[in-house]
């Protein structure tokens, strides 16, 4: 009767006891998905990561096979970790790569644009036909405004590609919420 006295009339008491039945909630939670792992072969699917491994490296004393547990899963995060960065900048070389590809095709057709203009200038003040000069030039104008949209496309279209490829590449490595964020790129890019 003295004991439920001083617990009930002791909020620091109570609020002690409350923070104790939470910590050994989580480290049995901690034990039985280290257990878990262990009974399915030690799969990679059955490791933690995010806050609950962060908790986990908290605990100080840990048995050996949750100690191997908290530590495969420090190593898988890290190896994934290192796949995204590594993914990344592969995607960084390529989208560099199709960027000056197509400002070198841009470049290009400036260029090509440029000596057919001089071209039909030139053409015009010779024969005096620079009505049909100006006509030439417009449709060649024209004609380099469509490439360039076609080409715009294209690159609009490699970008989405892009996107996709990496959604789907997450999709297949269980990371759907970074999956989702290339996915819905590529429908803003489309």
């Amino acid at each position: 009767v003295a004991h439920e006295a001083l617990i009930g009339h002791w909020p620091r008491l109570i609020e002690w006891l409350e923070d104790e039945r939470l910590t050994r909630r989580q480290r049995l939670r901690l034990t039985s998905a280290a257990e878990q792992w262990r009974d399915k072969g030690r799969e990679l699917g059955a490791l933690w990561r995010g806050s609950l491994l962060v908790e986990a490296c908290t605990y100080t004393d840990l048995s050996k096979l949750e100690e191997e547990f908290v530590r495969a899963s420090e190593r898988a995060e890290k190896r994934e970790a290192n796949r995204w960065r590594e993914r990344l900048g592969v995607a960084a070389i390529l989208a560099l790569i199709i960027a000056g590809l197509i400002i070198t095709m841009m470049g290009f057709k400036a260029r090509k644009a440029r000596e057919a203009e001089l071209a039909a200038e030139n053409l015009a003040a010779e024969s005096g036909k620079a009505e049909r000069a100006a006509k030439d030039l417009a449709e060649l104008k024209e004609k380099t405004a469509n490439d360039e949209k076609k080409t715009r496309q294209q690159m609009q279209r490699q970008l989405v590609e892009l996107n996709v490829y990496h959604g789907i590449k997450l999709i297949d490595d269980g990371d759907t919420s970074r999956a989702l964020l290339w996915l819905n790129k590529a429908l803003s890019l489309d």
